[in-house]
This record gives C-alpha cells, structure tokens and sequence, in this order.
C-alpha cells in the first residue's frame, strides 16, 4: 500500500530521488524515479499559502531526459489537515505540458505531522524529449484542500490559488 510503516524502501526513494509517475498493473502500484541527484532549491520566493504552509524556495534542472524540480516547503503553524500538491509545466501559451499532483513525499511526510517550523523538500522530474525548448516556459504550483479539493489561496493581495514561476530564477 502507499505510505506503508513496513515499505522502507519505497520511503528511501521518495526522500532521494526526484518521482516521475506511477502506473498500475495488475493490481500493484508501479512507482518510476529518475536515479539522478535531485536538483538544487536555489531560487528562494517564500510563498504564503492560507493553509499554513510556505513555499520557501525551488530549484530545476535540465537533463538530456527532462526537467528535475525541487520544491522546499515550510510550516508556519501546524498544519490541520493534510494537502497536496500541484506542479503545472507550462509552455509559453500557458498550456499545460506536464503535471503532477500529490502528498509530499509520496504520503510519508504528510502535511498534518509537520511542526511549525518543519521544512520538507520533495523531488519531481517532468520527461521530455531533448529537443524541447523550455525558454519560455514556467512552473504553476499550488496546494490543494483535501475536503473540497479546490486550490488553497496564496496569503497576497493578488488572490491567486498558486504561483507562476521561471524554470530560471536568475533571469
């Protein structure tokens, strides 16, 4: 099952590698990594959400396969429910060419356990062809309310239910 106590290895990959996806077959889960060191969180951005949870920084890396994303989450206040998350790669039109959306860490870090002050790191990686040019292109990402499942707000005066950002916060 997800998030098993017993499935130490499943957590140890959810800790150390960026997840590509997951597939069933015959009834069993099918977990896919990218065996590669996760990129960096460089880009520091500390966005507030009203569910208590902060945004501290991301990081993304090309590789010959794909983009590598790292996301550092922080707790203000304990959390009182557990949320996920949603990571959008868009292209310059603003179409969505990849995503993934789920709990941190695959389960084994729910968000209702984290203290206040309590910083996490999760690792995706978005497969695509070489070719692709991500000039342009940027990250949506928000959390998601377990009981409604609609986005949580961002704590600014825009509103926003997420956050766009560069591939390249140097820029």
């Amino acid at each position: 099952p997800p998030a098993s106590a017993e499935n130490w290895e499943e957590r140890s990959l959810w800790m150390r590698y960026p997840f590509v996806e997951q597939r069933t077959l015959g009834g069993h889960r099918a977990l896919r990594f990218e065996m590669t060191a996760p990129s960096d969180a460089v880009c520091p951005l500390a966005a507030a959400f009203d569910a208590g949870l902060t945004l501290l920084s991301y990081g993304t890396r090309r590789d010959p396969s794909g983009l590598a994303v790292t996301l550092d989450w922080q707790s203000r206040s304990a959390p009182a429910s557990d949320y996920s998350w949603f990571v959008h790669l868009l292209d310059e039109n603003g179409q969505i060419v990849r995503q993934q959306d789920r709990v941190p860490a695959g389960g084994y870090l729910p968000t209702s356990v984290w203290p206040p002050g309590q910083t996490v790191s999760d690792y995706l990686f978005f497969p695509l062809p070489e070719s692709s040019s991500l000039d342009r292109w940027t990250l949506r990402i928000g959390l998601v309310d377990p009981v409604t499942g609609q986005p949580r707000l961002l704590q600014d005066p825009s509103g926003s239910p997420f956050v766009i950002l560069p591939l390249d916060c140097s820029n």
